[in-house]
């Protein structure tokens, strides 16, 4: 069963239509009702990105007068799904807090009410005026902290600002009183603002939700009123302000009234809310700043007090590539959990941390390493299984070797030069990190597609997923089968999935015809682009290979050969350039000479190697490849030899014409020197002979005598 089964979703203040049409997939896609009405079947109000959201209709109408519709942002759409498309459980079926709800449609309604729920003042700009009486508050301070605890632009109880309006032009405004005395207040008054009795903020509060203080809270309107009365009129629900949301919550309103779905299941509605809420007493507080989905991956981390002790009494050291931030959130999760962060040299570690976007040729790594070498992936790991990874499995060791190189392969169907590969089969953590590497190695010409589709190159498949493949087979059997043996353990893939994984392989079998393998395949990748085969060598990997090929279609074996090249800033020692001599303000007039030094430099470095063979090198000046090839030397110039002038004859092209062709058969006496054509098979221009002579009567020519300066610039 789909998260938002049998539960309706409206919108309000979504003006962009490409943002709403995908809020409302997304809605369809997880198993919810989309309704464009505010009618009784709906459970749940989307809430627009547009400031006038809580002024719209059906805002309103809900705040009043429905005290079973739940608030929630839009973004909340977007962050659970994602979350959902992951493989996680956002009904947190698992959480200490709601695992004793059995129903799903409940439990899933419990969670974005207590976790989700919409409420926050950030478009109020408040003033506080010098108030007279006080009820059920201690003072002035009381009302300042709540209206920041509800992140209000700003809560001003010190003075009036005249400009207000003006600095903030697109904010409500309103002045805090309970009476209509005071310089402040009649400034305020003059301006237009509103002058709202201080209950508003008390009962917004205890509301969950903003409502309307114009009539209900206008001092002028409610000066007279006592206490209690102010306000009354607001909410059709106080009386059931502390009871449980009972109608839409619990059953389907489809098959019964409002009125006697609430009377019917109360008792068990009380029951069910008092384990939900029996830790949560000021859950209605502060809501917004639980609003993001990292606040539910860690959620399911506080099922239990052993889940924090996956790192007890171990040592890491955090290695300082690590943005500062993410330095951070490291230290604290690893703290939380009872690990040990190694500050000193006194505390050896038993763990370094490298990040796992960052190759190891650009980390400084200690010569000796005691400590086992992981990266980001494996804490992540650790948290997600609730253990310590142990032995440390492939995706936790650091595998991005370097980005020096590229992957060129005969199986791009689309052309792009570039290897698209598609996925199936894989959610949670795994999901997590293979869409990391995937967006380490776009840059090399591997490409992630998220859908199948007849461009895709490459089906990469969970096999843990697939009961039908035994363990005694290859693909369990390799270096890279720790990839799949966590998720065996855990294996809980929704039948959402598997009817996709299934589809997707129907697909292949009789559509499109390409390779399905695991992801041993990109693991091998890395390492062969290690300092062992690059860049000396330009290792191939095959994707038919036995030991993560799953299913490939019929072919030579080296059509499913992916290359890896080594890029142009990727030299071997023994072929280093000595890049000292290009400088910033080198012009092209000199790029020969320089060329030559380098090509001097080559040769002297190569010569303590006469095994291996030479090669083009392409040395980078200023963004332009230069390409140096073997020099060939030019035969000297014999000095005393004398150079004869260059004459030239008669434009023979004007000789072809008809006038000069009669011209040559008036005059067959002319001597072996001319210009001849003779026609052949009676037929004349259908084959012409040319021949050429020296000519009796030609007119010199003067010539510029040809130096060794002259042939060095005619590159001869």
């Amino acid at each position: 069963m789909k998260p938002f089964h049998d539960i309706t979703f409206c919108t309000t203040c979504i003006k962009d239509e490409t943002l709403f049409k995908s809020i409302y997939k997304k809605i369809i896609k997880l198993g919810g009702t989309c309704s464009n009405d505010l009618t009784r079947k709906v459970n749940v109000l989307i809430i627009g990105n547009s400031n006038d959201a809580i002024h719209s209709p059906k805002y309103k109408f809900a705040a009043k007068s429905r005290n079973d519709i739940i608030f929630i942002y839009y973004r909340t759409i977007l962050e659970l799904y994602q979350l959902w498309k992951s493989g996680n459980d956002i009904t947190l079926q698992s959480h200490y807090k709601f695992k004793s709800i059995k129903n799903d449609r409940i439990r899933m309604l419990n969670v974005l009410d207590l976790k989700f729920s919409f409420f926050t003042l950030k478009n109020f700009y408040i003033f506080i005026g010098r108030i007279h009486n006080f009820h059920n508050i201690d003072g002035i301070q009381d009302l300042d902290h709540i209206a920041n605890q509800l992140n209000c632009i700003n809560c001003n109880s010190k003075d009036f600002r005249k400009d207000i309006k003006s600095n903030y032009p697109n904010s409500d405004i309103i002045f805090i009183n309970d009476n209509l005395d005071g310089y402040r207040t009649k400034a305020a008054i003059e301006l237009n603002i509103p002058i709202v009795h201080y209950k508003w903020l008390l009962d917004c509060q205890k509301r969950n939700a903003i409502l309307q203080y114009d009539p209900y809270y206008l001092v002028e309107n409610v000066q007279d009123k006592p206490f209690d009365k102010i306000g009354s009129d607001a909410y059709d629900f106080w009386d059931q302000i502390g009871e449980m949301k009972p109608t839409s919550l619990l059953v389907n309103e489809s098959t019964t009234s409002h009125v006697n779905l609430t009377n019917k299941f109360k008792p068990q509605a009380d029951k069910l809310w008092n384990r939900a809420l029996s830790s949560t007493e000021n859950s209605s507080v502060t809501r917004e700043n639980k609003h993001n989905s990292m606040d539910l991956q860690m959620d399911a981390n506080d099922s239990s007090k052993d889940s924090n002790r996956i790192f007890q009494n171990c040592i890491f050291q955090i290695h300082d590539k690590f943005p500062q931030k993410h330095h951070d959130i490291l230290f604290k999760v690893i703290t939380e959990n009872e690990g040990i962060i190694s500050t000193s040299d006194s505390l050896e570690p038993q763990y370094l941390i490298v990040p796992s976007n960052i190759p190891l040729d650009e980390i400084d790594l200690p010569k000796d390493i005691h400590p086992s070498l992981v990266t980001d992936f494996f804490i992540e790991r650790c948290l997600h299984y609730k253990k310590l990874i142990s032995p440390i499995d492939s995706w936790s060791k650091p595998f991005f070797q370097t980005k020096n190189f590229k992957i060129s392969s005969t199986l791009n169907i689309s052309n792009n030069q570039v290897l698209n590969i598609s996925i199936t089969g894989f959610y949670g953590v795994e999901l997590l990190h293979l869409t990391k590497v995937f967006k380490i190695l776009k840059p090399m010409g591997i490409n992630f597609t998220e859908y199948l589709n007849v461009q895709t190159d490459v089906l990469l498949i969970n096999i843990s997923s697939l009961s039908s493949i035994p363990m005694s087979h290859p693909l369990w059997q390799n270096e890279y089968s720790d990839l799949f043996k966590q998720n065996l353990q855990n294996n809980n893939l929704s039948p959402v999935f598997r009817n996709s994984m299934k589809k997707k392989i129907e697909f292949i079998k009789n559509n499109h015809f390409i390779p399905v393998a695991t992801p041993a395949f990109l693991m091998d990748i890395f390492k062969h682009t290690s300092s062992q085969y690059l860049p000396r060598q330009k290792p191939t990997v095959s994707l038919n290979n036995v030991n993560w090929c799953i299913m490939c279609p019929k072919g030579e074996p080296t059509k499913f050969n992916v290359k890896i090249l080594p890029t142009n800033n990727m030299v071997s020692d023994n072929y280093k350039v000595d890049t000292t001599v290009w400088k910033t303000n080198q012009t092209t007039s000199n790029l020969k000479d320089t060329a030559k030094e380098v090509v001097s430099k080559i040769k002297s470095s190569s010569s303590s190697n006469p095994q291996r063979t030479k090669r083009n090198f392409s040395v980078s000046v200023k963004s332009e490849e230069i390409r140096i090839d073997p020099v060939i030397k030019r035969a000297k110039l014999q000095e005393n030899k004398h150079i004869q002038n260059v004459k030239r004859s008669s434009s023979w092209g004007t000789m072809m014409s008809n006038e000069t062709f009669d011209n040559n058969n008036d005059n067959h006496d002319n001597d072996d020197n001319s210009i001849q054509a003779t026609a052949q098979n009676d037929s004349f221009g259908s084959h012409t002979q040319i021949t050429y002579g020296s000519s009796t009567t030609t007119t010199s020519v003067p010539s510029k005598r040809l130096t060794r300066n002259n042939v060095k610039q005619l590159d001869l």
